[in-house]
């Protein structure tokens, strides 16, 4: 199984009681029931929310409810479990939690797809968000960071100020949508409201109201990190002024009139933009249906004790054993990151360094950012020639003899280039102070899917070392540090990249492009 979509906020209102956990179950039990028919619904309907329970509905779809209780604490958990409706060979598998602790009510909802055969596909992104979580807000106010919003939040001029604080909250945990105005008509170029309903509990969106709040954003933040013209850009958690602007998802109008002329539309490429980084937040202590389990079974297993039922004991330990054991499986699965999935959103993004250049043009005019072209880059040594035309002030390439370049088949481009602005952004960046980074690995990931590694073995870099150094300035430099992504042998799906930070030259410098480097594993 794969996840797809994951969202958690508080329900009720700042500085109100919390609602109710039963009164939350209700609108759950109606939710799973309402596209129901006959027996089925009438079936789930009738189910007891208010105990631990599986029931079957049907030959292939079933409902577990997990509940447990603490003399401070309250959880409860419902798994959904059904086929696909339109996809035979496709199952879902759609978990909603409660947990009720300290006057606070915090929900979460996790959707995962799977197939129930041999054959794999690549699974589908998020076209829609479940209809629960905007039938919660709804019915029961949410809040996280702030109040959540079913509209977006119009911004004029005089509420810069406030986006301003918003966007550099060091406590923020949503990313920030904005939508700008064209100066020609003062009007986006994209449905906000059907934006604010895709990203409900997932992102805050913003809309200006007119073009001229991006000119005072420009003046809080600087140009470069801005939005206007119709542009649209996600603003990550701890942003910053002196962020990268790389590091914070752009679309220039171009591409935002395009793309809504797509089937997919633009708002479904949002949404799947934000989803899949989405699905590797933490969901926090007790907010997942294994979580609940886990802290369930714990529970009994107290109980068995004490009462020296060994025989019942012996099974929950059984059951508690495959649980874990499906849990590693489903997390192996993601460290594997699924290099078959075609993240075909990705295919018409611009670069980072495009957006960059075009956010720096001296005049806000949609013309003016057309008139920078797009590089095509189709292969990994177009990559690479591009960083060392453009950005030789930041990286170097002193490949050693096990590098491949010109004939490594590594098919997403795209994703490299970004990975390699990774380190001409972020990590360069935080290397000459510019702005701090703690986390690597997280901002490599979710600014290109790879994952970021800052050591090796000492005994493989002395065993292999003609792949972990390599010679740069008359200096032998050791590649402790590597990004990469895949985990299999065929290299059209995987790569690593190993580098390592010169203090002296104030570079980068990549000394290993390939597929896997040589460890005892391997």
């Amino acid at each position: 199984m794969r996840k797809t979509y994951f969202a958690t906020f508080s329900l009720g209102r700042p500085e109100s009681p919390a609602p109710e956990l039963d009164e939350v179950l209700s609108e759950i039990q109606a939710w799973i029931s309402s596209p129901r028919t006959g027996a089925e619904k009438k079936k789930l309907q009738s189910l007891d929310f208010s105990r631990s329970s599986t029931t079957r509905v049907g030959s292939e779809s079933a409902v577990r409810v997990l509940r447990h209780a603490t003399q401070t604490t309250e959880w409860a958990a419902v798994r959904f479990e059904h086929p696909d409706s339109q996809d035979p060979e496709a199952f879902w598998t759609v978990d909603s939690c409660l947990v009720a602790d300290a006057g606070q009510l915090r929900f979460s909802m996790a959707t995962s797809c799977g197939w129930r055969s041999p054959v794999f596909r690549p699974v589908k992104p998020p076209t829609s968000r479940p209809r629960l979580v905007r039938d919660l807000v709804r019915s029961f106010g949410a809040y996280e960071d702030r109040v959540i919003r079913e509209l977006p939040w119009k911004i004029s001029s005089e509420d810069v100020d406030e986006l301003t604080a918003a966007l550099l909250s060091a406590t923020r945990r949503l990313p920030i949508v904005l939508v700008s105005c064209k100066s020609d008509r003062d009007v986006p170029l994209v449905d906000v409201k059907k934006v604010a309903d895709r990203l409900i509990g997932l992102a805050h969106v913003c809309a200006f109201d007119s073009r001229w709040p991006s000119f005072r954003l420009s003046d809080r933040i600087g140009k470069e990190l801005s939005c206007y013209e119709g542009a649209v850009r996600i603003y990550w958690p701890h942003f910053k002024r002196t962020s990268s602007p790389w590091e914070h998802k752009l679309w220039l109008p171009r591409d935002v009139s395009e793309q809504s002329q797509t089937r997919e539309g633009f708002e479904d490429i949002l949404l799947s933009t934000i989803a899949r980084v989405a699905t590797t937040r933490d969901p926090g202590p007790g907010l997942t249906f294994e979580s609940i389990l886990a802290i369930s079974n714990r529970a009994r297993m107290q109980e068995l004790r004490a009462a020296g039922d060994e025989s019942e004991l012996l099974k929950l330990f059984d059951e508690e054993n495959q649980r874990l054991e499906k849990e590693v499986e489903s997390l192996q699965q993601t460290v594997d990151e699924a290099q078959q999935e075609a993240e075909r959103w990705r295919a018409r993004a611009e670069s980072f360094e495009q957006a960059y250049l075009q956010l720096h043009k001296p005049e806000d005019k949609d013309e003016d950012l057309e008139n920078v072209t797009t590089v095509p880059l189709s292969s990994v040594e177009d990559v690479v020639q591009y960083f060392e035309e453009k950005h030789a002030d930041r990286v170097v390439f002193a490949l050693n003899s096990k590098s491949s370049v010109r004939s490594n088949p590594y098919e997403d481009v795209d994703a490299l280039r970004d990975a390699l602005g990774f380190l001409a952004g972020t990590y360069f960046d935080a290397h000459t102070k510019v702005a701090k980074c703690a986390d690597f690995d997280g901002h490599c990931r979710e600014q290109s899917g790879f994952w970021y590694r800052s050591s090796q073995s000492d005994l493989t870099i002395t065993k292999y070392a003609e792949y972990y150094h390599t010679r740069f300035d008359n200096r032998r430099l050791v590649l402790r540090e590597h990004i990469g992504r895949g985990s299999g042998k065929d290299p059209r799906y995987t790569i690593r990249i190993a580098f390592a930070w010169d203090p002296d030259a104030e570079r980068v410098v990549i000394g290993y492009i390939g597929q896997h480097q040589k460890t005892g594993a391997t």
